[in-house]
């Protein structure tokens, strides 16, 4: 479609613009490049999700000049991406405002400057990894973005059995209200949690976009820790899903059917409970009591005791002693 047929009158609000930009940064560092979508036809390839999730550039006038547009359906972008009857999910609200994408374009300098920015932060966390990669043999990624409970503990001592080395890698886009510091999650895991794991433990985050695409986004994260260089990546219950929108088990169960298809290995878990029998917290399928003995550890009652200054018994007091004197500026 040529530009001078068509009048985009779309206002597109920070985020949204922040995301594209990150988008772009991801394909032209060549994290994202083989997921970049030229035309409409190769969206339509990535119904297989081995592909992982496809990154359309919209085309936003206020960044960028394209000469070349191609349309995408909102019906059609939500069933490729997150699945059936998703057009209202959450992951599509956040990646999805216009209907119109380019196949070429060219940034405007403001923006260039943001996008290179962004560019240089994915290739020094590339860098940090193939540096450690010189002391450690075996490097897992451990996607988290909240503040550690003891089930992440439980998690990382899951990694550490099996590497070297553990990062938590937190994938990072637009702040939304409620969201952590990264600064401050990072002094958590850097300065609270690191003695505990024997110094075997660092906070290297990543730009890129989270979609909360569930399965999909499953196997995509895992194609990113890939091109980081990390020799594992832990995946869990509910990996990259919101709402309940999947169902606990599908990201992972999903993603066996495909790790032939990587170097990097996968370390799966059904998630962490305080088992009532075994008195401590597990990974669920490591006791042999049922379900019924087992009590979900929770991210967000633990989120909501530090909100009111009070304690949660699944989280470690020093974590949470030093998040109520920063709540202020925690999030």
């Amino acid at each position: 479609m040529n530009i001078q047929f068509f009048e985009c009158s779309t206002k597109f609000d920070s985020d949204f613009i922040e995301r594209t930009l990150i988008d772009i940064a991801c394909i032209e560092s060549g994290m994202l490049t083989k997921n970049k979508i030229d035309n409409k036809k190769k969206f339509f390839d990535f119904i297989n999700l081995k592909k992982g999730i496809p990154i359309a550039i919209p085309y936003i006038p206020e960044i960028l000049d394209s000469n070349s547009i191609f349309k995408i359906e909102l019906s059609d972008y939500s069933n490729i991406i997150f699945g059936k009857k998703s057009e209202k999910y959450i992951g599509t609200k956040l990646s999805y405002s216009t209907n119109l994408f380019v196949s070429n374009y060219k940034i405007k300098s403001q923006y260039r400057i943001i996008i290179d920015n962004y560019i240089k932060e994915i290739l020094d966390t590339k860098f940090k990894i193939s540096q450690l990669k010189n002391k450690y043999k075996t490097i897992g990624a451990f996607q988290t973005r909240n503040i550690p409970h003891l089930g992440h503990e439980k998690i990382i001592e899951m990694m550490l059995d099996h590497c070297d080395l553990v990062v938590i890698n937190p994938i990072l886009g637009p702040k939304k209200p409620g969201d952590l510091n990264t600064e401050r999650l990072k002094f958590i895991y850097n300065n609270i949690l690191k003695s505990r794991f024997n110094n075997r433990i660092l906070f290297i985050p990543l730009r890129a976009n989270m979609f909360y695409a569930g399965p999909r986004e499953a196997l995509h994260h895992t194609l990113i820790r890939e091109w980081l260089g990390f020799s594992h990546f832990s995946v869990g219950r509910d990996h990259a899903g919101s709402d309940n929108f999947y169902r606990p088990e599908e990201a992972k169960n999903n993603l066996k059917r495909y790790q032939d298809l990587f170097n990097i290995k996968i370390l799966y878990h059904n998630g962490a409970y305080f088992c009532k029998s075994c008195n401590k917290i597990i990974l669920k399928g490591s006791c042999k009591h049922n379900f019924y003995e087992l009590k979900e550890v929770s991210g967000s009652k633990l989120r909501n005791c530090l909100k009111s200054y009070k304690t949660y018994e699944y989280a470690s007091k020093d974590v949470q002693d030093w998040s109520k004197q920063n709540i202020k500026t925690l999030y």
